[in-house]
């Protein structure tokens, strides 16, 4: 849903109208207190009530290597630049980032020449990096708070909480600015902050408290039954909330314990747990929870899985215009973070894309 109206009323926020994007369904929606956590998009809400917030969006490229080039993340110390950082993660490395002010808060895109100049400057930390495998680059924008005239990476990281109360509007605060590392510490601030404002004595427990439970080990010790042996921890760290209900689904049934993604090691069972989600509408979104498609292959070896899971789920009834669809949403997306780098292994790994897709599928020009 997007929000399309802040309603006002003496002073005060007492609702808002949003709209399903997929219904074009409008709904009204009665609040005691609205919290604008919209990122890069914080100054269109604000919008939304007569309000201005200064806010930045800062667009950031990294680039995914298919190699853990590092134990340990390497960092050159100096004053923050670009591409002075390189992360290992699983099995993977990532060399970052960019710092480009941009005029559109969804503005994620990842240009040959911004990757170029990446690895240029990366060189001096890893001089063989030009021979290294890049997965793919991906980007996105920061929400730089900006209440003075600083820019780029001379604006401050940090977070801001603004009580629009200061400015005529009472019932409404925006939280801004802030990275994912400090999300928590952002939810509690201004947790506790309405919670005043309401009357509510409770303080926030979010530093104190998991956000999921830990699984018990026995039900781990039984899902080794039936996980391959690096999928188990990877299952684990992406599904913990219901990992149950996979055990389950892999117990009952053998054929959910094929892998749909050999990469990322996701089984057919937590596909179709993801797929049975309302929240779920696409391809993406299931992605998004399981990391279908995000490994050595960029979806080359999955994707047709996949759309044969959800054609399957659907009693067989899908037409081909449905089916090239889901291919070319999913290809696409792929395609998106691999074009920017695309040489050598990535090259020869597109073009092997492109023959399975338009001669065995009947795929051409998706991409």
């Amino acid at each position: 849903t997007e929000l399309i109206r802040i309603n006002v009323s003496g002073g005060r926020v007492v609702g808002i109208n949003v709209i399903d994007k997929r219904t074009d369904e409008e709904q009204y929606i009665e609040c005691d207190y609205l919290v604008n956590a919209a990122g890069s998009w914080a100054d269109r809400v604000a919008n939304l009530a007569g309000l201005s917030i200064n806010i930045t969006p800062n667009r950031g490229l990294l680039l995914a290597f298919n190699h853990r080039m590092c134990s340990r993340v390497i960092n050159r110390l100096h004053a923050p630049s670009n591409a002075d950082i390189m992360v290992p993660h699983g099995t993977v490395a990532i060399l970052g980032t960019t710092s480009v002010n941009v005029s559109e808060p969804a503005d994620n895109s990842v240009l040959y020449q911004e990757s170029m100049e990446m690895l240029g400057i990366g060189e001096v930390l890893f001089p063989d990096i030009m021979n290294y495998r890049i997965l793919r680059g991906f980007s996105g924008t920061r929400p730089l708070y900006t209440p003075s005239a600083e820019s780029g990476r001379d604006v401050s990281r940090g977070f801001a909480l603004i009580n629009h109360e200061d400015e005529g509007i009472a019932g409404f605060t925006s939280i801004v600015g802030g990275k994912f590392t400090t999300f928590r510490l952002m939810g509690e601030k201004v947790g506790n902050f309405i919670a005043e404002k309401l009357s509510v004595v409770a303080r926030c427990r979010t530093a104190e408290e998991s956000l999921v439970s830990a699984v018990p080990n026995w039900l781990v010790v039984k899902g080794k039954k039936y996980f391959p042996n690096k999928g188990l921890q990877l299952a684990l760290e992406r599904q913990p909330a219901q990992f149950d209900k996979l055990v389950e689904r892999l117990e009952t049934n053998a054929s959910n314990r094929s892998l749909l993604c050999e990469c990322e090691l996701v089984t057919r069972a937590e596909f179709e747990a993801e797929l049975a989600n309302p929240l779920n509408t696409s391809i993406d979104d299931i992605r998004r929870r399981t990391r279908l498609g995000m490994g050595t292959c960029q979806g080359t070896f999955c994707i047709y899985r996949i759309v044969s899971a959800i054609c399957e789920s659907r009693g067989g009834e899908m037409d081909s215009d449905e089916v090239l669809e889901l291919f070319s949403n999913f290809m696409n997306g792929r395609w998106k973070g691999i074009r920017a780098v695309l040489w050598g292994s990535q090259m020869r790994e597109a073009e092997l894309n492109r023959a399975i897709y338009s001669t065995m599928f009947g795929a051409d020009g998706l991409l």
